[in-house]
């Protein structure tokens, strides 16, 4: 008994008598012992899988029908299991047949229960080794399965190289989405990825390998495409660089947005600098945040004076409710545009009638943010619409009069 474990064993052994003494000797060194005489029998057995054997004691001649050579094979076929053969053949040849069959041992009969135990044990010292070690195998498949699947999803390259820049993984992703047909591993990357027959010109790999550290950069492509590149080293137990691996990023659309915003944001400024109105913006507190540069020339002070100030800086006491009011129909109405009028202070003290009209400004997860005001200055107009409306009234009571 191994370790405090019951073996169980499957003796194949034809001859009744030598079988009986075969198992009260085993038993007697704890372990639990199936007799069959055939080794039809003990196929049978195996196939079935009624009873659960640790290991199979098998004699080679077995009288009429199958030998044990012949047992052990088809019993392999089926399982596999650690066979043991226990003949009285002495000859190479046998020796040399059994061991192409299984490799767990050979033990002449009458060599005694001390010599059988002991081959009993090593020979499950091998299988339990062998299984340890299958287990790993299959720990190690599992995980890289699940690495692979994990990978697999996602959108950019991931590639695994040697310093002789062959792929060793690749989840064929983004940049390296090449057809079915090109994705070997073992083949040279810059020949797999981009149909060079030397390296690439432009690879950041020869650094690494170099230096041993890691490098970042942003490269366009002849084709226009941007991406973005990490290669990072591997290094083995002596620190020094065994793999690397290449993360690529396509972010060509990133690039494309980046220059429609750029362009964009010129086409507002050059819009702002010229306009005739002033364009600013609040906070939601209100305080300027950003105010156009001909702020100079409607107030009287330059527009960095008054950012982060608030707007009631600048308003008549009496309108600051109507502003209020304003900005709050600009929160209510969201999309909606919004107007008001109002009475603003210069620098020199003097008042001045402006209306503006404003609508929110969003931020990347759609919340308002700030509010966009534009800004007209209309004392002008105001004044004279005033002027028109007294001249009329005036006018009224003349004729009223006559």
């Amino acid at each position: 008994m191994a370790n405090g474990i019951q073996r169980n064993i499957l003796l194949v052994e034809d001859e009744a008598i030598i079988a009986l003494h075969e198992k009260s000797q085993l038993e007697s060194y704890g372990y639990s012992v199936h007799t069959v005489l055939k080794g039809e029998e003990a196929v049978a057995r195996i196939r079935n899988g009624a009873d659960e054997y640790d290991l199979i004691l098998m004699d080679i001649d077995l009288g009429s029908g199958i030998d044990g050579t012949l047992a052990a094979k088809q019993i392999l076929e089926i399982k596999d299991i650690p066979v043991v053969f226990l003949s009285s053949h002495v000859e190479p040849e046998i020796v040399e047949k059994t061991e192409e069959i299984t490799s767990y041992g050979y033990v002449v009969k009458n060599s005694g229960i001390v010599v059988l135990d002991a081959s009993i044990k090593m020979a499950m010292k091998l299988f339990d080794a062998k299984m340890e070690q299958k287990k790993a195998q299959e720990n190690i498949r599992t995980s890289e399965d699940r690495f692979q699947r994990m990978l697999g999803v996602v959108p950019d390259m991931i590639s695994i190289h040697d310093t002789g820049m062959n792929i060793l993984f690749s989840n064929w992703q983004g940049f390296a989405a090449v057809p079915e047909n090109k994705r070997v591993l073992q083949t040279k990357c810059y020949k797999t990825y981009r149909g060079y027959n030397d390296m690439c010109p432009d690879c950041r790999a020869v650094k690494v390998l170099t230096t041993g550290q890691p490098v970042e950069d942003v490269v366009q492509l002849p084709d226009g495409c941007w991406f973005e590149i990490r290669v990072l080293p591997i290094f083995d137990r002596n620190k020094r660089v065994e793999f690397f691996v290449e993360w690529v990023r396509d972010i060509s659309e990133h690039k494309r947005i980046e220059e429609d915003l750029r362009k964009g944001e010129e086409r507002f400024r050059s819009f702002v600098e010229n306009a005739n109105d002033i364009v600013y913006t609040l906070s939601l507190d209100g305080n300027f945040t950003y105010i156009s540069p001909n702020w100079i020339d409607f107030m009287g002070e330059p527009a960095e004076d008054a950012i982060g100030r608030s707007f009631e800086h600048y308003v008549y006491p009496d309108d600051i409710a109507i502003c209020r009011r304003f900005l709050n129909e600009v929160l209510l109405t969201d999309m909606k545009q919004s107007q008001a009028e109002y009475r603003v202070r210069k620098k020199d003290g003097t008042w001045r009638w402006h209306i503006s009209n404003g609508s929110p400004l969003h931020d990347e997860n759609g919340f308002i943010a700030e509010y966009l005001g534009i800004a007209r200055d209309v004392t002008e107009l105001k004044e004279a619409t005033e002027d028109l409306r007294r001249k009329l009234a005036e006018q009224e009571r003349e004729e009223y009069d006559l």
